[in-house]
């Protein structure tokens, strides 16, 4: 089952069904947008106020709210694009027309990555195919009207959406069938298509190189862990960032096991591995003036009778020791090593890493933004600048001197968790500190966000590809300083 497409085009069609939108205002009628003063007197006779996400036929076309204008952000435009589908879908319509001339530059990036992301069939291992194509009106063409100085943006978005369901794809995929050797796979595909520079590091190699604590957390696994690497070399250019994801094909874990209720979702822990691939997809197609290196260490977390044990101690590859007080603190045990490693072979001046990292964040944050923290001020500032062009909310935390404290070990340098359970995601990222040696490092917790427990616009469940934008923007902004 094929996706609807979604073009972008200047030129008006008359025989699709058009989709327009209007705001609302304060104890006033709506206010019409592009080419609906004809309908007013139609769209007052329904009581339709133009609040978010409001929708009517009127035979001829949808209207669909946007709520007060000054209001709007970017995550409303997306829940209004999400909207929209809904009512055509439910009256079969198969070719609309969306009216994007009146919209600002945010908004129609908003628009049309949300409806490339609603309209992406994602996660379906069902046997039979075409129920639910039935059931949602079989929605075939979405063509998106814009003014000519808005074509760039419009198809920027269309790329970043792309990127973002290609993350989503393989991060859906079970356990059984994204092995780490799968990750690896695809990895190595992907550099092959783009042309981009491609390097696997096995389990011996990880052993000569001293990542004991990645090790670690793949000992009780019958898979071999991979650390596949992407290499994008720009000629001329004078900065380099290394993209680092969490890949964990599926967490149980280890010793330290987790609850059997909701385990099945672990199979998510790799969505920061998977946000790499979606980057390096987006930079494959950019070609910036940027080095990009992604790094996506890829394993699982299961117990067995070689598996890592509370209180075991182990070296990382910049010679920290660790002690394991929980197995299941297991994804900065990985990130541990391949920071300092990227750190180190690669001397990158920005690094970025994405993790499911903490239950705390979900607390903390909800599964609406992700946590931010990192080394440098300046760079913290920009990745925050990133994310208001993106499609990722992003909250900053602090990374005080006072919680590492929390860190330190009793019979090692570091322990892998706090013996307080305060402050856990800046605890977490406390930990990941202490292995970036020089560069300016950006830790994202998208423990809320990498994939939808419920839905939330423009994704109903699963995977959300969350990471991808902010990095494709923070790149952008790189480039440009």
């Amino acid at each position: 089952m094929e996706d609807a497409t979604v073009e972008i085009t200047t030129r008006h069609n008359p025989r699709y069904v058009a989709v327009q939108f209007c705001y609302s205002e304060k104890g006033k009628k709506p206010v019409l947008e592009g080419g609906l003063k004809d309908l007013k007197e139609r769209l007052e006779e329904q009581s339709f106020s133009g609040k978010l996400s409001e929708t009517t036929f009127l035979g001829d076309r949808v209207v669909v709210g946007l709520g007060e204008k000054e209001k709007l952000l970017g995550r409303n435009m997306r829940t209004a694009a999400v909207s929209a589908v809904g009512l055509v879908q439910a009256l079969k319509i198969k070719e609309i027309e969306i009216d994007a001339t009146s919209l600002g530059q945010i908004h129609i990036k908003n628009l049309v990555y949300a409806l490339k992301v609603k309209l992406h069939k994602s996660g379906d291992f069902k046997s039979k195919k075409g129920d639910d194509e039935k059931e949602k009106g079989g929605l075939k063409h979405v063509s998106v009207l814009v003014n000519e100085k808005d074509v760039n943006i419009a198809n920027d978005a269309l790329m970043i959406a792309e990127s973002v369901n290609y993350a989503r794809d393989i991060a859906n995929n079970p356990a059984n069938i994204a092995t780490p050797k799968f990750m690896a796979d695809k990895a190595r595909e992907l550099a092959k298509k783009h042309k981009l520079g491609f390097r696997l590091l096995a389990k011996e190699d990880m052993r000569k190189m001293g990542m004991n604590a990645l090790l670690a957390v793949s000992s009780g696994s019958a898979q071999e862990p991979m650390l596949p690497i992407i290499e994008y070399k720009a000629k001329g250019a004078k900065k380099t960032i290394a993209v680092i994801g969490k890949g964990l094909t599926f967490d149980s874990g280890g010793i330290s096991l987790k609850p059997s209720k909701g385990m099945e979702e672990m199979k998510f822990d790799k969505s920061g591995a998977c946000a790499v691939l979606g980057v390096m997809k987006a930079v494959a197609e950019l070609r910036p003036k940027v080095n990009v290196i992604g790094l996506l260490p890829s394993t699982e977390n299961m117990p067995g009778g070689r598996a890592a044990k509370p209180g075991d101690i182990v070296k990382a590859y910049n010679g920290k020791t660790i002690e394991i007080d929980n197995t299941d603190a297991e994804g900065r045990l990985v990130l541990a090593d391949v920071l300092a490693y990227a750190d180190d072979k690669y001397k990158p001046d920005y690094i970025i890493d994405m993790a499911t990292l903490t239950g705390a964040c979900v607390v903390a944050l909800g599964n609406i933004c992700s946590g931010l923290l990192g080394n440098d001020d300046a760079f913290n500032k920009l990745v925050k600048n990133a994310s208001l062009d993106s499609f990722d909310e992003v909250w900053e935390l602090p990374l005080w001197p006072e919680y590492g404290e929390l860190m330190k070990g009793k019979y090692a340098d570091l322990r892998n968790i706090s013996g307080t359970g305060e402050a856990g995601t800046i605890t977490g990222a406390m930990f990941l500190s202490n292995f970036v040696a020089k560069a300016k490092w950006v830790h994202l917790d998208i423990a809320g966000t990498a994939y939808r427990p419920r839905p939330i616009p423009p994704i109903e469940f699963g995977a959300s590809g969350a990471g991808v934008s902010i990095c494709i923007e923070t790149i952008k902004l790189l480039e440009k300083d």
